[in-house]
């Protein structure tokens, strides 16, 4: 696993075609709002669905 620390309106790519940039933080509420820039062949879901995809098959 990687940890990076990013501040607001800054980006980090994964290979060639996949963007994240970071566009909110709210400390006081925990959350973090982000981007995802990605080509449609590449299939981006959030961990709880992916996890619950996985217990169904």
């Amino acid at each position: 696993m990687l940890t990076i620390n990013r501040k607001t309106e800054t980006s980090l790519v994964i290979g060639d075609d996949v963007k994240i940039t970071i566009t909110q933080v709210h400390v006081r509420n925990q959350e973090v709002t982000f981007e995802i820039d990605a080509p449609d062949h590449i299939k981006v879901q959030l961990s709880e669905e992916f996890d619950l995809e996985r217990k169904e098959k």
